[in-house]
């Protein structure tokens, strides 16, 4: 038995966004405690804040630019003012694409875009690119122990709730960004309908343990192997355009959704001890028909495992039965 297959975006006459989520096409009721709270959720429309004499240093908590002995002014940058997007995590592929972005989105409305401020980025160079692909060129980089000063720091409030993307604004920077980008498709690269199988490229936590055999069965269905942290954002962003069934574990990967044709299809493996619904509702959001995976293998390590300890663990995936989530995924069940 499964859940109607649903969805609904509306602006409520109280101004806020009403959203109810399309469940998973293989829902089972045994799994109904994990699907508990995506009853419909509201979301206020975002506004911004306006702070003075700021301090920033990188990373939040921000605090007011008092004068401070032990800081060097060589290493200081002063504006008069500047935009800060996301949280402490918006160096994180996820968090910066589908929270940190909308954001911008809803500022460039509002026509308040500054110069925008971002964390060290030496490792996650789609900060950068992704500004750029949105028309974005004035962008202040803060590397410890440089920091900033600002006279007058916008900060949008109010986008997410409960892991749930803003879906108004998610969907509007979708059709912003998947109108950018190369126009033209690359002799012998994949042309729409691709299938992808999302690869984690030297993962520390959550690794597949049988990963290897399980790409060999993905094979004989079509299914090219992709690593999107080998790539650049906009060849990432090119790539999921052209995209029709995708597969991956829980992690950043998966976001890639974003860019792929409304109504394709999302298959995402996960632990069923701890599993987070961001990609769930990342998907119904975006109007994608989602599968889910959960008959994993995991050694929780003894009674009373704390759920971010389940949530990193390593795992197998029973083949036969993975195999046959995938027969009824390409088939639509």
């Amino acid at each position: 038995m499964r859940w109607p297959h649903f969805h609904c975006m509306l602006l409520t006459p109280e101004g806020r966004v009403a959203y109810k989520p399309t469940l998973p096409i293989n829902y089972h009721e045994q799994e109904a405690g994990l699907f508990k709270k995506s009853a419909s959720k509201y979301y206020p429309l975002p506004t911004a804040h306006f702070l003075e004499n700021i301090f920033y240093a990188g990373r939040p908590p921000l605090r007011e630019a008092t004068p401070e002995s032990h800081l060097n002014d060589d290493f200081q940058t002063a504006l008069d003012e500047a935009v800060l997007l996301g949280n402490f995590f918006c160096d994180r592929y996820y968090h910066w694409l589908i929270e940190c972005l909308p954001q911008l989105v809803f500022l460039k409305e509002e026509d308040l875009v500054s110069t925008v401020l971002i964390p060290d980025d030496t490792h996650a160079p789609f900060i950068r690119s992704s500004l750029a692909l949105l028309g974005v060129e004035a962008i202040c980089c803060v590397k410890p122990p440089h920091f900033v000063t600002i006279n007058t720091l916008i900060r949008p409030v109010s986008f997410s709730n409960d892991s749930l993307p803003n879906p108004l604004y998610l969907q509007k920077l979708r059709e912003q960004l998947v109108g950018k980008g190369r126009k033209a498709w690359q002799p012998g690269e994949q042309a729409l309908g691709g299938r992808f199988y999302i690869k984690r490229v030297d993962s520390k936590q959550r690794k597949l343990l049988n990963e290897a055999a399980l790409i060999e069965r993905l094979h004989a269905y079509g299914f090219e192997i992709i690593s999107p942290e080998e790539l650049s954002f906009e060849d990432t962003l090119n790539r999921f355009k052209k995209a029709q069934f995708i597969i991956g574990q829980h992690g950043g990967g998966l976001s890639n959704m974003l860019f792929m044709p409304q109504g394709s299809t999302v298959l995402e493996i996960g632990i069923g001890a701890f599993y987070p619904l961001h990609y769930f509702h990342l998907a119904s959001v975006l109007k994608h028909r989602y599968f889910y995976f959960l008959e994993v293998e995991v050694d929780p390590g003894g009674e009373g495992c704390p759920d971010r300890v389940l949530h990193d663990l390593d795992y197998e995936v029973p083949l036969d039965q993975f195999e046959m989530t995938v027969q009824a995924m390409l088939g639509g069940l």
